[in-house]
């Protein structure tokens, strides 16, 4: 019988504390831990800047290659365990299910109902504090005036147009296409 990482336990147990209570919200503020579990095979990885990470519900998941972030964008249902909260109503619980997800700045956002999928569809600004421009990786608070995009169904901000017309040039070259 093996026995257990407790390094890798514990770990796991701080990201869900930190999940639950809301410790590294989706920000240009982030305060990022110094090691993490890879989020589809659980290995322990160093985490800086330039760590690959997916927001679920303003919460980072981190992975130790574009493999396994790959993985997780085909089925991330499977991974995603925890309880979430709608983005747009956070007093009720999100429900993981892709029929209740809508994917903004490559960030998955889990909500409570079918109105609330299309109301962050159509204006994620109203319910995102920053945003995350795909294309320069810049943080910026996203409003009405922001350019946006849609490919493969995902809503994309961008923080300028120079930024927009760059995605809309190669926009495989900025996305995580979650499979729906």
């Amino acid at each position: 019988m093996r026995k257990p990482n407790w390094l890798a336990v514990g770990l796991a147990i701080g990201l869900e504390v930190a999940a639950a209570t809301g410790g590294w919200a989706q920000s240009s503020t982030l305060k990022l831990p110094k090691r993490a579990l890879c989020t589809t095979d659980s290995k322990v990885l160093a985490v800086d800047a330039r760590t690959l990470r997916v927001w679920v519900n303003g919460q980072p998941r981190f992975f130790c290659a574009v493999g396994c972030r790959d993985k997780f964008a085909s089925f991330p249902e499977k991974y995603v365990k925890e309880t979430v909260y709608c983005t747009v109503q956070p007093n009720f619980k999100g429900f993981v299910q892709r029929t209740r997800r809508a994917e903004v700045n490559n960030g998955l956002y889990y909500l409570c109902c079918e109105p609330c999928v299309g109301w962050m569809r159509e204006k994620p600004w109203l319910y995102l504090k920053e945003a995350q421009d795909p294309v320069t990786g810049n943080w910026f608070k996203p409003g009405e005036e922001n350019p946006r995009s849609t490919h493969e169904r995902q809503v994309y901000l961008f923080e300028n147009g120079e930024s927009k017309a760059t995605f809309d040039r190669e926009p495989g070259k900025f996305t995580v296409l979650f499979k729906r």
